[in-house]
């Protein structure tokens, strides 16, 4: 593999790790583990230009690589997308519960009764 090839591997794999960090699934380098979807869309751009800046000047194995690279970062970007969907629901009963909480402290609160009358 020549040096340019060798850069190029090394390019495609560090958007893979940076974009693995951006979906949580390998820890940023603080130790956090932290989800950002629109950033690792970013990444998934990147090297989809990247192929498509490169398609027919690249050695066979090099865009095999970067090809398996995005089609396995799709895959992991929809699958917390759909994660990212299902824990939605769950956190919003929490939130309410948490405002409930609230309406009820108030509601004990003289001011609470006063204004609750006050809109019957």
């Amino acid at each position: 593999m020549e040096r340019n090839e060798e850069l190029f591997t090394g390019l495609v794999i560090q958007y893979q790790q940076a974009c693995m960090m951006a979906l949580g699934k390998l820890k940023r380098p603080d130790g956090e583990i932290s989800r950002n979807l629109q950033e690792a869309s970013l990444y998934i751009d990147l090297l989809q230009m990247l192929s498509e800046l490169t398609r027919g000047n690249l050695e066979e194995g090099v865009a095999r690589l970067l090809e398996q690279v995005l089609a396995d970062l799709r895959l992991n970007y929809v699958e917390e997308a759909r994660h990212g969907e299902k824990e939605a629901p769950a956190e919003a009963p929490a939130e309410a519960a948490a405002e409930n909480s609230k309406a009820t402290e108030s509601e004990d609160a003289p001011e609470g009764r006063e204004a609750e009358e006050g809109e019957r």
